[in-house]
């Protein structure tokens, strides 16, 4: 994990990188928290997590995904070093045809517009709930997989830090330098 987020960070980091190319599969621990997202194109249909271990998943596509104010973080516990964890937080994150399969989501408020729902007699996915546009606040998610065909972050910013550490309660800005 700490690989994979160093070369997102390293890519994300540099002047030239504005948007790159994005897939995470497996059951690393991770958690993604959002004050804010702003989605259009929604298509929602419960199915079955991918890997060895199948439990029960949403799986969920956005044309166009905007999150605001997140933070990314996922506990390892590392030979010599121990527990770490490491934190990635950016002011804004947009990503295009974004598709995320997930067993947890929680949100403390979502609007969607105009909405739709249908069933379907397949057990596998018995219904698709679809949305125009999707905003949620103050989201918390538990990812098993996620793709990207582009992301763009601003305000980026990484750090690992010894124990088990949610992100802090005013997480960096960037400094405009």
């Amino acid at each position: 994990m700490a690989v994979v987020l160093g070369a997102a960070y390293t890519l994300l980091a540099t002047d030239s990188a504005s948007a790159l190319q994005f897939a995470f599969a497996g059951r690393v621990p991770m958690v993604i928290t959002a004050e804010k997202i702003s989605v259009s194109g929604l298509s929602i249909t419960p199915g079955l997590s991918s890997g060895k271990h199948s439990d029960a998943a949403l799986m969920s596509l956005f044309q166009d995904f905007r999150a605001d104010d997140v933070c990314v973080t996922s506990v390892v516990d590392l030979p010599v070093i121990g527990t770490t964890t490491a934190r990635l937080h950016s002011d804004t994150l947009s990503a295009s045809k974004f598709t995320i399969e997930t067993s947890s989501l929680t949100s403390s408020r979502v609007s969607l517009s105009p909405a739709g729902l249908t069933t379907e007699r397949d057990p596998a996915t018995p219904f698709r709930l679809t949305a125009g546009s999707f905003h949620a606040f103050k989201v918390r998610v538990e990812p098993r997989a996620f793709a990207a065909a582009s992301l763009a972050a601003k305000g980026f910013h990484a750090d690992f830090v010894h124990g088990r550490q949610g992100c802090p309660s005013s997480a960096p800005r960037d400094s405009g330098e």
